[in-house]
């Protein structure tokens, strides 16, 4: 009995020992995991700062600035997935017309292009990527935070897509005449394509200079938004800030006016440039649409994307007359664009005798 009692005894020091060995083992396992969590959080906190403060040096930004761009973004990404959509439903509904066989001599209208969509691409680069962080009280913060489409807010924003949008099109339309979509019926979306981009050449044309001049009129010459806006980003040290709104903003006029005049074939130009009924058509709609949606963004945060449309949009009759100048405004802008597009240069009839 004795000896039974000695060996439970001794079996119980034995389980003992081994339940504190145990125990030893999950504090020193729970100690080192606790370490190491310790360790990683640290590391974590390393990385954000690190993070932080290469998107701040690449961009300006810090974090919930950054935040801020990324909720604008995606906004902004969206409306334009619904604008080119629309576009490539349009082109696609659009009746298949007849294309000339692409003249090998006139290669270099391709190459012409293709810096014209390079330029549009930088344009949107120094538009979005470059542009110049919000701080607390800013009306952009505001605006573009609580409104519906992104920095389709500005009007600049819709022109410049636009115009980026116009060129990639071009640009792959004209690839695709050189490759030959005269005969080849598998690709009448490219025949459709450079179509389309004809027909949109001289709307895009009067769009681009109007920027310009509206820029110029209403922002860069006038006082109030020189002294709230421009000198407020020079005090913060964005000195960049006014090159950057002319090269956005001006870019466009002298390219559109080379493109009207040098790089779209003649022939093809004056046969499928848009109406002037269907230009004014479209401005007055696509006008509208922009105040309206202007109207529902100011519902949302109170801020108006231009100072001067605090006045222009205080009465419906000064709307109406503001619209109203807007439209006609383009429109002969437009009529320009169509007679630089019937001029014919010396490098045309050159062309024609195979000179060049």
């Amino acid at each position: 009995m004795s000896d039974v009692r000695q060996r439970r005894g001794g079996g119980e020091s034995a389980g003992s020992a081994t339940v504190d060995a145990t125990s030893a083992s999950r504090d020193e396992d729970k100690s080192v995991l606790e370490t190491l969590e310790q360790n990683a959080e640290a590391l974590l906190e390393t990385a954000e700062e690190v993070v932080e403060e290469v998107v701040k040096d690449a961009f300006g930004f810090n974090d919930w600035q950054l935040k801020w761009f990324r909720a604008v973004m995606r906004k902004t990404v969206l409306w334009t997935l619904l604008y080119i959509a629309a576009i490539a439903l349009l082109v696609h509904n659009m009746e298949d017309p007849v294309v000339p066989p692409f003249a090998a001599e006139e290669t270099w209208r391709v190459v012409l292009t293709g810096l014209g969509t390079l330029l549009a691409w930088v344009t949107i680069y120094v538009e979005i990527w470059l542009s110049t962080p919000p701080e607390e009280k800013d009306v952009k913060l505001n605006l573009l935070g609580k409104n519906v489409n992104g920095h389709f807010t500005y009007l600049t924003f819709h022109i410049i897509l636009a115009t980026l949008i116009y060129w990639n099109m071009c640009f792959m339309a004209e690839l695709a005449w050189v490759y030959g979509v005269t005969n080849n019926q598998d690709i009448a979306w490219a025949r459709k394509l450079l179509k389309a981009s004809y027909m949109g050449s001289g709307m895009v044309g009067a769009f681009g200079v109007a920027l310009a001049l509206l820029f110029l009129k209403f922002n860069w010459f006038e006082p109030k938004w020189r002294k709230t806006v421009l000198e407020t980003y020079h005090s913060r040290g964005h000195t960049s800030f006014g090159p950057k709104m002319l090269f956005t903003h001006l870019n466009q006029t002298p390219l559109a006016v080379f493109d009207m005049l040098i790089i779209k074939e003649r022939a093809f130009i004056r046969e499928h440039m848009l109406e002037f009924k269907a230009t004014v058509l479209f401005v007055a709609l696509y006008g509208s649409y922009y105040i309206f949606m202007t109207h529902v963004n100011y519902r949302l945060s109170n801020e108006y994307p231009y100072p001067f449309l605090h006045k222009m949009l205080a009465t419906w009759r000064s709307e109406m007359i503001f619209i109203f100048g807007i439209v006609v405004f383009i429109n002969a802008l437009a009529l320009v664009m169509g007679v630089i597009a019937s001029i014919e240069l010396g490098i045309h009839a050159a062309q024609a005798e195979g000179l060049i």
